[in-house]
């Protein structure tokens, strides 16, 4: 199982963390809450999404690729 941290910035928009068909599990290490999203290909800027507070995670097993954005900064631990 690989381990990525990523910083998703407000102005970077929905950056994707894991793609279609990938099992994987999402952590909120830091900064603001998460806002992620599963899609099949690049979300709208106003698509619906989930919250994910600070120390909380999000798992994932099926398809349709994921996407986080942040309301300031938020950083994530994804491991797949």
């Amino acid at each position: 199982m690989a381990t990525s941290k990523v910083i998703v910035e407000r102005a970077d928009g929905w950056v994707q963390v894991a793609a279609a068909g990938e099992d994987f599990l999402l952590e909120n290490i830091g900064g603001s809450d998460a806002q992620v999203t599963l899609q099949s290909s690049a979300p709208a800027t106003n698509a619906p999404f989930h919250r994910i507070k600070h120390g909380s995670a999000f798992v994932r097993v099926g398809t349709g690729a994921c996407y986080v954005a942040a309301d300031d900064q938020a950083i994530v631990v994804v491991s797949k």
